[in-house]
């Protein structure tokens, strides 16, 4: 039997390709980090491949220090693109939070040797992340992240989502508070003695709306491969490129406001709003120009009823949609789709 200093703990390569878009995405070199800790690219091709966890937590080491940055492994979760494996088992195959957290605890010991999740229903549920029996430490950032994706994936699955009653961490109080309180958007206490996420015992019990987890992983994806595609003939300008981007990840979860926006760009509101007016655009323009671009292309490809489509473009009920979508372009949603629909029977 090997040593435990002679075994190697590994993680998924999903997981690891979220790491390398993140760090993309915070404006740094990962195909230099990557190389420099000598983290296989191969992540982008072998799905199958694991990824030792020591080189991970020195290459997230590296980053927070070079950066001063300790909150950039808390947007890992919104790179994760295995996420229809999740899907499968928290929505499809579970009916509350606590039973989702079973799957979710034996999922994690499959795809990670890093830290396991064990769970406490008493007055409150209580989801705690640990280190492996053998206690090897796979690092603050890391443990980050995946208090970050526990803690989103469980909003996706209710409508309106719910949120923890707080979080305990072991990690000191960050540098970049704000974005972990923007984050998680609960109380926060660090210096803790474990990494626990704690819930109301009524939230934890709520039946799951399956299919707004399914949907919105999928509109997620679909969000960014549209914005991609369209940006480059749409803007050059930084900042609306910027916007656009966190549209993609804020329709999903049903945050579309220019407040919540302001806090994803690190400044306020009001600087938000004057650097837009200087660009002879507002907020609510851009959010109305994505919003119908999508709701078009969804009702045109009718994958989804109108009813969902307007949950996951982030309205606040089913008239509101109808009545944004009717002023700009003059028809119903409904109208819109028949039309699109005798445009189709005529082509064939």
């Amino acid at each position: 039997m090997k040593k435990n200093s002679e075994i190697i703990y590994t993680t998924n390569a999903g997981w690891v390709r979220a790491i390398y878009d993140t760090l993309l995405e915070a404006g740094l070199d990962s195909d230099a980090l990557f190389k420099q800790f000598d983290i296989p690219l191969e992540v982008h091709t072998q799905p199958d491949l694991r990824v030792n966890i020591n080189k991970l937590s020195k290459l997230w080491t590296f980053v927070t220090q070079s950066t001063v940055r300790d909150d950039i492994s808390l947007n890992v979760t919104r790179h994760v693109n295995n996420a229809t494996n999740i899907v499968t088992l928290l929505g499809g195959a579970s009916k509350d939070l606590i039973d989702a957290t079973q799957k979710m605890s034996k999922f994690i010991s499959a795809s990670s040797t890093g830290f396991s999740i064990q769970y406490y229903v008493a007055e409150t549920f209580c989801i705690e992340l640990s280190a492996t029996a053998t206690g090897v430490y796979v690092g603050e950032e890391a443990l980050d992240a995946q208090m970050a994706r526990i803690t989103h994936l469980a909003s996706l699955v209710y409508n309106p989502s719910i949120k923890p009653l707080r979080l305990l961490l072991k990690r000191p109080e960050p540098k970049c508070l704000a974005e972990f309180e923007r984050i998680f958007d609960c109380p926060l206490e660090f210096n803790q003695s474990n990494n626990l996420i704690e819930f109301s015992l009524e939230s934890a019990r709520l039946p799951f709306k399956t299919a707004n987890l399914s949907l919105s992983s999928h509109l997620e994806r679909y969000l960014k491969e549209y914005i991609e595609q369209h940006l480059p003939s749409d803007t050059t300008n930084p900042l609306i490129n910027e916007i656009f981007r966190h549209l993609a990840h804020m329709l999903p979860e049903g945050k579309p406001g220019i407040a919540d926006m302001a806090k994803r760009l690190n400044m306020s509101q009001r600087t938000l709003q004057r650097k837009l007016k200087e660009e002879g655009v507002s907020f609510q323009a851009l959010l109305n120009k994505i919003r119908l671009g999508f709701a078009c292309d969804y009702l045109e490809k009718d994958q989804y009823n109108i009813e969902t489509i307007s949950d996951f473009l982030g309205f606040s009920s089913y008239t509101s949609f109808i009545r944004f979508f009717k002023a700009e372009t003059s028809l119903t949603p409904k109208e819109f789709l028949n039309n699109s629909k005798n445009k189709n029977k005529k082509q064939i």
